[in-house]
Protein backbone atom coordinates (compact mmCIF):
# COMPACT_ATOMS: atom_id res chain seq x y z
CA UNK A 1 0.00 0.00 0.00
CA UNK A 2 1.05 3.38 -0.80
CA UNK A 3 2.02 5.91 1.32
CA UNK A 4 -0.54 8.87 2.81
CA UNK A 5 1.79 11.38 0.98
CA UNK A 6 2.11 10.07 -2.03
CA UNK A 7 0.18 12.46 -4.37
CA UNK A 8 2.49 15.40 -2.76
CA UNK A 9 5.36 12.99 -3.59
CA UNK A 10 4.90 12.37 -7.07
CA UNK A 11 3.57 16.29 -7.14
CA UNK A 12 6.68 17.48 -6.08
CA UNK A 13 9.45 15.33 -7.33
CA UNK A 14 7.68 16.32 -11.12
CA UNK A 15 7.75 20.02 -10.18
CA UNK A 16 11.50 19.77 -8.65
CA UNK A 17 12.87 17.75 -11.88
CA UNK A 18 10.81 21.10 -14.17
CA UNK A 19 12.05 23.50 -11.91
CA UNK A 20 15.67 22.21 -11.99
CA UNK A 21 15.69 21.66 -15.70
CA UNK A 22 14.61 25.33 -16.07
CA UNK A 23 17.39 26.14 -13.87
CA UNK A 24 20.00 23.96 -16.16
CA UNK A 25 19.01 25.15 -19.71
CA UNK A 26 20.67 28.96 -19.19
CA UNK A 27 24.33 27.29 -19.37
CA UNK A 28 25.84 30.73 -19.14
CA UNK A 29 25.67 31.06 -15.27
CA UNK A 30 27.02 28.43 -12.89
CA UNK A 31 24.67 29.62 -10.19
CA UNK A 32 21.34 28.28 -12.16
CA UNK A 33 23.35 24.81 -12.74
CA UNK A 34 24.05 24.44 -9.14
CA UNK A 35 20.48 25.02 -7.70
CA UNK A 36 19.18 22.79 -10.84
CA UNK A 37 21.29 19.55 -10.80
CA UNK A 38 20.47 19.41 -6.85
CA UNK A 39 16.62 19.58 -7.98
CA UNK A 40 16.32 17.20 -10.24
CA UNK A 41 18.20 14.50 -8.25
CA UNK A 42 16.17 15.34 -5.51
CA UNK A 43 12.91 15.11 -7.80
CA UNK A 44 13.72 11.78 -8.86
CA UNK A 45 14.27 10.62 -5.09
CA UNK A 46 10.59 12.26 -4.21
CA UNK A 47 9.50 9.84 -7.15
CA UNK A 48 10.66 6.89 -5.64
CA UNK A 49 9.53 7.71 -1.98
CA UNK A 50 5.56 8.12 -3.74
CA UNK A 51 5.95 4.53 -4.36
CA UNK A 52 7.30 3.09 -0.68
CA UNK A 53 4.83 2.45 2.11
CA UNK A 54 4.23 4.46 5.31
CA UNK A 55 6.77 2.33 7.48
CA UNK A 56 9.53 2.30 4.48
CA UNK A 57 9.45 6.61 4.19
CA UNK A 58 10.11 6.71 8.07
CA UNK A 59 12.74 4.08 7.60
CA UNK A 60 14.15 6.94 5.25
CA UNK A 61 13.30 10.18 7.20
CA UNK A 62 16.97 11.58 7.66
CA UNK A 63 17.29 11.74 3.54
CA UNK A 64 13.67 13.18 3.18
CA UNK A 65 14.32 15.69 5.64
CA UNK A 66 17.46 16.38 3.96
CA UNK A 67 16.32 16.66 0.35
CA UNK A 68 13.36 18.73 2.11
CA UNK A 69 15.90 21.09 2.85
CA UNK A 70 17.48 21.23 0.07
CA UNK A 71 14.02 22.14 -1.91
CA UNK A 72 13.57 24.72 0.55
CA UNK A 73 17.20 26.25 0.04
CA UNK A 74 16.40 26.10 -3.93
CA UNK A 75 12.79 26.71 -4.33
CA UNK A 76 10.33 27.64 -1.36
CA UNK A 77 7.59 26.33 -2.94
CA UNK A 78 8.68 22.86 -3.54
CA UNK A 79 10.41 22.65 0.63
CA UNK A 80 6.77 23.57 1.25
CA UNK A 81 5.12 20.16 -0.62
CA UNK A 82 7.80 18.43 0.63
CA UNK A 83 7.42 19.11 4.11
CA UNK A 84 3.90 18.87 4.19
CA UNK A 85 4.21 15.26 2.26
CA UNK A 86 6.11 14.14 5.04
CA UNK A 87 4.02 15.70 7.52
CA UNK A 88 0.86 13.54 6.10
CA UNK A 89 3.09 10.17 6.40
CA UNK A 90 4.57 11.01 10.11
CA UNK A 91 1.04 12.02 11.24
CA UNK A 92 -0.51 8.57 9.65
CA UNK A 93 2.20 7.04 11.52
CA UNK A 94 1.84 7.79 14.62
CA UNK A 95 -2.13 7.28 14.30
CA UNK A 96 -1.22 3.83 13.55
CA UNK A 97 1.29 2.87 15.49
CA UNK A 98 0.68 5.08 18.72
CA UNK A 99 -1.67 5.86 21.37
CA UNK A 100 -1.97 8.37 24.04
CA UNK A 101 -2.54 7.78 26.82
CA UNK A 102 -4.47 10.22 29.18
CA UNK A 103 -2.06 9.85 31.97
CA UNK A 104 1.11 11.01 30.81
CA UNK A 105 0.08 11.54 27.63
CA UNK A 106 3.31 9.99 26.33
CA UNK A 107 3.35 7.60 23.15
CA UNK A 108 3.23 4.05 23.04
CA UNK A 109 3.30 1.35 20.72
CA UNK A 110 -0.30 -0.57 20.79
CA UNK A 111 1.77 -4.02 21.26
CA UNK A 112 3.99 -3.70 23.92
CA UNK A 113 4.82 -6.82 25.72
CA UNK A 114 7.45 -8.07 28.08
CA UNK A 115 9.96 -10.98 26.96
CA UNK A 116 7.76 -12.88 30.19
CA UNK A 117 4.39 -12.81 28.19
CA UNK A 118 5.91 -13.31 24.77
CA UNK A 119 3.91 -16.75 23.55
CA UNK A 120 5.98 -19.72 22.13
CA UNK A 121 6.71 -19.39 18.29
CA UNK A 122 4.21 -21.48 16.48
CA UNK A 123 5.50 -23.06 12.77
CA UNK A 124 3.05 -20.50 11.07
CA UNK A 125 4.98 -17.77 13.00
CA UNK A 126 7.77 -18.91 11.48
CA UNK A 127 6.90 -18.69 8.13
CA UNK A 128 5.69 -15.39 8.40
CA UNK A 129 9.49 -14.05 9.95
CA UNK A 130 10.96 -16.05 6.96
CA UNK A 131 8.50 -14.25 5.10
CA UNK A 132 9.43 -10.64 6.72
CA UNK A 133 13.33 -11.78 6.32
CA UNK A 134 12.61 -12.21 2.21
CA UNK A 135 11.05 -8.83 1.89
CA UNK A 136 13.80 -7.48 4.32
CA UNK A 137 16.51 -8.88 1.75
CA UNK A 138 14.63 -7.82 -1.02
CA UNK A 139 14.64 -4.08 0.41
CA UNK A 140 18.58 -4.22 0.96
CA UNK A 141 19.42 -5.21 -2.57
CA UNK A 142 17.23 -2.52 -4.02
CA UNK A 143 18.94 -0.14 -1.95
CA UNK A 144 15.70 1.15 0.23
CA UNK A 145 17.63 0.35 3.60
CA UNK A 146 21.36 0.62 4.45
CA UNK A 147 23.37 -2.58 5.68
CA UNK A 148 23.64 -1.37 9.68
CA UNK A 149 19.55 -1.10 9.34
CA UNK A 150 19.26 -4.45 7.53
CA UNK A 151 21.17 -6.55 10.72
CA UNK A 152 19.63 -4.40 12.94
CA UNK A 153 16.22 -5.74 12.00
CA UNK A 154 17.44 -8.75 10.71
CA UNK A 155 18.32 -9.42 14.30
CA UNK A 156 15.08 -8.28 15.68
CA UNK A 157 13.10 -10.31 13.33
CA UNK A 158 15.44 -13.87 14.33
CA UNK A 159 15.25 -12.98 18.26
CA UNK A 160 11.36 -13.33 17.57
CA UNK A 161 12.38 -16.99 16.74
Amino acid sequence: MKNKGSTLFKVTGILAIITGALMCVNFWAIFPLLLGVPLIWGGIEFLKYADLTDEQIVAKETPLIVWTVVFFVCSVYLGVLALIAWLQVKDTQLKNNGKSTEVTGNIRPENTQTETQQEPVQPEDRDVVLEKLTKLNKLKEDGLIGEEEYNSLKEDLLNKL
